[in-house]
């Protein structure tokens, strides 16, 4: 997860630190400890046996909800075509729907130099690497 630092000069060179979240509840307590407009993007790294190729692979993430079922709660990913996925940690598929808390909505990822975001709650704007 990327996540933008407030820009105290206001001249468009803000920092951003990344993070390396290994458990699913762990990714819900970060997102819950801080505004969801300051993450730049979120990647979950799936093992080979989650993915397609059988090799390591990325899918980057544009929504995360924290849910509960019998067994207890656990994290649902969306990828930015818009499958829903665990991010390989379940052993089993909830049975049942309980309570579900949408904990961040980004837009889905385009390629390219630069990608504007909508100040929605959930969203971030990408600051510019340089000045024009």
């Amino acid at each position: 997860m990327t996540v933008e630092h407030p820009d105290p000069d206001g001249d468009g060179f803000g920092m951003s630190d990344t993070l390396c979240i290994a458990w699913e509840l762990d990714l819900a307590e970060a997102l819950k400890a801080i505004e969801a407009k300051r993450v730049r993007g979120l990647v979950a790294m799936m093992p080979g046996w989650a993915s397609p190729t059988g090799q390591w692979s990325s899918r980057q993430v544009t929504e995360v909800w924290l849910e509960a079922d019998d067994n207890g709660k656990f994290v649902t990913l969306m990828d930015d075509s818009g499958k829903v996925f665990d991010g390989a940690m379940r052993s089993e598929p909830s049975k049942s729907r309980g309570a579900s808390e949408l904990l961040l909505r980004l837009p889905p990822f385009k390629s390219g130099p630069t990608r504007a975001r909508s100040g929605n709650a959930g969203t971030s704007r990408r600051r510019a690497a340089s000045k024009a």
